[in-house]
């Protein structure tokens, strides 16, 4: 027999009457129970009204509903005003859950909208797909009076129809079209949502609700999905649906001489199992389940299920690791994977990581009950779609932080709030830049190379984009047999400099006699700002214009390795602003071969050192980010380029110490402006190149940099410029044709060539 749901206004309307005045500014009260924004309705006029404060905002009534098969929903709906996307009603007819947030799974009418339509969606999480497209402009009126009507049959066949016209409902229902949809086949809620804007706050009325159905009829037997040993005497059983109450009759070990002594029931899906005797740690066990059924009398296959039982063991310092991330899915290479992170357990035994913590420092995750064997990985993600439905081991969680595309520190911490693991990602970890713009992971290539961190990760190489729950596409055993080296120096404040290595350390040991700095600025302290980062913090300020030498001697990193030199050595700068043309463009690159890469040099013609850190360059359209601390010292040059392995193929004599690996600004082929910007956003000096600055007689200047001649002349003027040489450029170094490095009065060539060799004419 069917349920009928009575709702509020199907009361009488003199009974409505009668309530409305004890109903103004105070709580709903009327049958069913509601819950939710109660404190913004009331009953008045004989309907259902909207009384929220004058300000933009969305507010939902729901109350328990099961009906979805067999069921028809009808209620009247007025809105004193023509809808749109600001303002408009949503009818959840059957939901999950009172509350619509990004757990929320459902079926509901949209009232309105931009296309002053009626029609139906299904909603996963907080993605909503159009299942029934009414009419546009069917509510195009300055006031709307409509009644609708769904109604679905026990196939999953649904229908929705509108009455509604410039006077009001009619009495003849339109059919706005049907569907066949059976994702959702039950419901808990039925919601009320009205969308609205500060003018609109108390314009939405609501009259005639019924509700009229049964649950979907449960044809489906249990299924045991999940065992969990919480200790050595109970266990928790997980059902794919509540199960009936049960007793020690239906569980008996087979190999085991345990018997059950109690049966627990958890919330119906879940069944604890109190043992008279402990389980063996390290042994295999067979739990034979019979006699099992649901609520609705389906009964489960007797089920012999084989488990595990390890003693509990805490976890040392990465033990467990993060061992691949996807931090940008869009755009899919293949699969459209959601965000996640994969952490593999490198020990010899089994962890259980009920109660860790995976934190990016914002979100903070809690992970559920789950033994995770050694040499195995699971894989984390959030609890929205259908989630990885190719992989089994994986972690749904409520929370799981959103990683940030550009790079972010994510945290592994255990039960006893030690953390396991962390990872400082970067973009610049993918192999190659295409990658680093979405769809690629970034995966672990050694989990045995434990202190190693951006040489130890890559991008994947799996045709999918990923491996999430595999073995890593780029898995390779690379042992660390070498030192910490610095990798980064950075002035903090006045009083601290930071310093980067390239590994996690051992700081076992290191005392401040490790440390030699000159010239000596005082006393120091120095402390751990993370695995591989030291921070010193002076009593005394650092000298501006000032270079020092910071040495280190006997660092090792976490397994031990110590560095090849007895001392390691960073230099440190806090420099002023220099004066106008100081750090001069020297050199560019802007057209180069295919499979090549732009770069620009800068020469620093002064006589003190200055430090670019917070330098950054501009286009004609875009400012790119800042430059890192880097010192050039009087007369040195300086290379930018995006990609310092293609510009040393490209130049192979070029010193690593020169070059500055930095997401330059769009360079054309053909011409264009490129600005010096100083910390303080002065502009020190200014290029607008062009092709035309090419020697006439290169038919093809690609792969071949403009060099300065001189770096007194203007920097804009075209007669400073001139083709690079044989080499097509000489970043790093000194142009060859130099005004400064060639001396004479020059002279006058006709006809303009004279002289052609190994593929190069001079004039």
């Amino acid at each position: 027999m069917k349920q009928l749901f009575l709702f509020c206004c199907l009361f009488s309307r003199s009974l409505l009457a009668q309530f409305s005045d004890d109903f103004a500014d105070a709580n709903l009260k009327f049958n069913p129970s509601w819950e939710g924004d109660t404190a913004i309705f009331n009953t008045a006029n004989g309907q259902l009204n909207l009384n929220a404060p004058p300000v933009s905002g969305a507010a939902v009534l729901a109350t328990p509903s099961q009906a979805i098969y067999n069921s028809k929903w009808e209620l009247k709906i007025s809105l004193d005003f023509n809808p749109s996307s600001a303002n408009y009603v949503r009818v959840y007819l059957a939901a999950n859950q009172p509350t619509v947030n990004d757990q929320f799974n459902g079926y509901y009418v949209e009232i309105g909208s931009t296309g002053d339509d009626v029609s139906l969606y299904r909603q996963v999480g907080t993605t909503s797909v159009k299942i029934i497209d009414g009419a546009d402009g069917r509510l195009n009126y300055a006031a709307v009076q409509l009644v609708i009507r769904v109604e679905t049959d026990a196939l999953g066949n649904w229908s929705l129809y509108s009455d509604t016209g410039a006077a009001g409902p009619t009495g003849v229902f339109l059919k706005e079209g049907v569907v066949h949809d059976i994702t959702f086949t039950a419901s808990a809620w039925f919601l009320l949502e009205c969308v609205f804007t500060a003018t609109r706050s108390d314009k939405f009325h609501f009259d005639d609700i019924r509700v009229d159905g049964i649950p979907f009829p449960d044809y489906q037997n249990p299924i045991l999905e999940k065992i969990s040993v919480i200790t050595s005497d109970r266990i928790v059983l997980g059902f794919s649906e509540p199960v009936a109450i049960t007793n020690p009759t239906n569980f008996n070990f087979i190999t085991d001489k345990i018997k059950v002594q109690s049966v627990e029931s958890n919330a119906g899906k879940e069944v604890t199992l109190h043992l008279d005797a402990a389980l063996s740690a390290g042994s295999n066990h067979q739990l034979k389940l019979s006699g099992i059924t649901d609520l609705a009398g389906n009964s489960m296959k007797d089920t012999v299920v084989l488990f595990d039982y390890y003693l509990p063991r805490p976890a040392g310092f990465r033990d467990v690791i993060i061992s691949e991330i996807l931090a940008d899915p869009d755009p899919a290479v293949a699969n459209l994977f959601p965000e996640f992170v994969e952490i593999f357990n490198r020990s010899e035994f089994t962890i259980n990581l009920s109660g860790w913590i995976f934190t990016d420092h914002s979100t903070i995750s809690v992970l559920p009950e789950y033994n995770l064997l050694p040499e195995a990985s699971v894989v984390m993600s959030a609890c929205t779609g259908n989630l990885l439905p190719t992989v089994s081991n994986k972690i749904c969680l409520e929370k799981f932080p959103s990683l940030n595309n550009s790079g972010d520190r994510l945290l592994l911490i255990d039960a006893a709030r030690n953390i396991i693991d962390s990872v400082n990602y970067q973009t610049s970890w993918h192999a190659v830049s295409e990658k680093a713009s979405g769809g690629w992971s970034l995966e672990l290539i050694d989990p045995g190379n434990i202190c190693k961190d951006s040489e130890n990760w890559t991008s994947s190489i799996d045709p999918e984009g990923g491996t999430p729950g595999s073995i890593n596409s780029v898995a390779a055993h690379v042992p660390d047999i070498s030192g910490p080296e610095i990798s980064q120096v950075d002035v903090i404040t006045g009083h601290a400099v930071q310093i980067v290595f390239n590994e996690r350390l051992n700081q076992e040991g290191l005392e401040k006699q490790n440390f030699l700095i000159e010239p000596s600025s005082g006393d120091f302290n120095f402390f751990r700002e993370g695995a591989s980062i030291l921070r010193l913090d002076f009593d005394s300020p650092l000298e501006p214009d000032q270079v020092y030498r910071i040495r280190i001697k006997n660092l090792m990193d976490c397994i031990g390795n110590r560095t090849e030199k007895e001392f390691m050595e960073a230099r440190i700068l806090i420099s002023t602003e220099p004066d106008s043309m100081a750090v001069v463009l020297n050199e560019i690159l802007f057209n180069p071969k295919p499979g090549g890469t732009d770069y620009l040099e800068l020469f620093n013609k002064s006589y003190r050192p200055v430090n670019l850190k917070n330098w950054s360059l501009k286009n004609e359209r875009t400012s790119t980010e800042r430059l890192p601390n880097f010192i050039a010292y009087p007369g040195s040059f300086t290379v930018l380029t995006a990609d310092k392995k293609i510009l040393k193929n490209q130049f192979p004599g070029i010193p690593d110490s020169v070059i500055i690996e930095y997401p330059l600004p769009s360079f054309p082929d053909d011409e264009g402006v490129v600005e010096l910007i100083t910390p303080s956003g002065r502009m020190l000096d200014s290029l607008y190149y062009n092709q035309s600055f090419h020697l006439r007689l290169i038919k093809d200047d690609e792969g071949i940099a403009l060099e300065r001649l001189s770096a007194n002349a203007p920097t804009s003027s075209k007669d400073n410029w001139i083709s690079a040489g044989l080499n097509g450029g000489s970043p790093g170094f000194a142009n060859p044709l130099a005004a400064e490095t060639v001396h004479g009065t020059g002279f006058f060539v006709d006809p303009e060539v004279f002289s052609c060799r190994a593929g190069t004419c001079y004039t």
